[in-house]
């Protein structure tokens, strides 16, 4: 069915043979991750993939959404850096 799809929109459209050719199509520049921190729990973050011009190198950029519990986390990150907040023993 897939195959098929893009048969058919190679056939009918100039721009999608050129995206297509290019392989722009699997790029995703943006995305929602969930990672689990051990001392401020779980942070829910946008990930913003920058590419090179050659797109042969990247950079994950992780950001909270403004106004949300994972910006508090992570400025409680910023104070706390690499304290042991453990049980001494």
């Amino acid at each position: 069915m897939i195959l098929r799809l893009i048969r058919d929109l190679s056939i009918s459209s100039d721009e999608f043979r050129a995206i297509w050719a290019h392989h722009d199509v699997a790029v995703r520049r943006l995305d929602r991750r969930r990672i689990l921190h051990p001392e401020v729990g779980t942070l829910d973050l946008n990930c913003e993939v920058l590419l090179t011009p050659e797109e042969d190198s990247k950079v994950l950029v992780f950001f909270p959404v403004e106004g949300t519990d994972p910006r508090e986390r992570l400025d409680l990150l910023q104070v706390i850096g690499g304290q042991h907040l453990g049980t001494a023993i």
